[in-house]
């Protein structure tokens, strides 16, 4: 697929930003920031929105397709696609990204993620920056967390890492028939705004797209699957990890997927999650 109008036209913007950033963190936070406000969550039928694991190999993800789909408010995205989504956009800039693949109670939850190698002051770090719930992890100082201390210290028990989460102003759509009947939780309701309908709905069923604000806090409170919050929870404290860790749902299973070569990465996260 050859370039499209809307990704030509994201794509001036985040150069012109990013030709002015000095450090990594900066850059990969911002283009973080930027996926995540551009990405529709919610529910709306599209073909390669809900068929992009099995069309877009991860090494020739077309980023110009979404940039299009979601532009025009054509599909949306969940984790996986958004890891996907963000990872390819990383890759772009020159970051070495991999996806991160991971779940809880026995798989009954599940998140992707993504991760990327940062050049921070003389140390060089392999970070999260997660697009979906638009937040990187931190210590208590702010310096960006390197991800396998974090896992160790986890594992020990105690940890100074930090979910620094930003706020973007972005879409949701839903299915109006879910918004009407009031099936939406209370905490979806009260962040929802300019409510419209879509042009482009189809006619056994029309749908609303909103605009509201996203961040890891309503992302966690809005996300659609069914009881996803409580069983993530319950997981983590009978794991005996702090509540603020929702994301490390990761502790008991870890698969990664990338471009690059990712065994060596695996064996590590293996060697601290065992």
């Amino acid at each position: 697929m050859q370039d499209s109008t809307a990704w030509f036209s994201h794509k001036h913007v985040m150069d012109s930003y990013i030709g002015n950033m000095k450090t990594d963190l900066e850059k990969t936070s911002f283009l973080r920031k930027y996926a995540c406000a551009l990405i529709i969550t919610g529910s709306y039928p599209n073909y390669w929105c809900d068929n992009y694991h099995k069309v877009q190999d991860i090494r020739w993800f077309e980023l110009p397709r979404y940039f299009d789909i979601f532009s025009n408010d054509s599909g949306t995205a969940k984790c996986g696609l958004t890891s996907y989504f963000f990872g390819a956009l990383l890759s772009h800039y020159g970051f070495e990204s991999y996806l991160y693949n991971m779940s809880a109670n026995d798989g009954g939850c599940t998140h992707q993620t993504t991760l990327v190698y940062i050049n921070d002051g003389e140390r060089r770090k392999l970070i999260c920056e997660d697009a979906f719930y638009n937040f990187t992890i931190t210590d208590d100082e702010g310096n960006p967390k390197d991800f396998f201390e974090m896992l160790a210290e986890l594992k020990s028990g105690s940890t100074n890492a930090v979910i620094k989460s930003d706020t973007a102003i972005s879409k949701m759509i839903v299915p109006s028939a879910l918004f009407n009947t009031a099936k939406l939780p209370k905490e979806t309701v009260a962040n929802l705004l300019n409510i419209s309908k879509l042009k482009n709905a189809k006619t056994e069923q029309s749908y609303q797209l909103i605009q509201y604000q996203k961040s890891f806090s309503t992302m966690t409170k809005m996300d659609p699957r069914a009881k996803f919050e409580n069983e993530c929870l319950a997981g983590i404290e009978k794991a005996g990890y702090s509540r603020n860790f929702l994301y490390m749902f990761l502790l008991q299973l870890g698969d990664l997927y990338s471009k690059n070569e990712v065994s060596y990465l695996q064996a590590k996260i293996n060697a601290i999650l065992k």
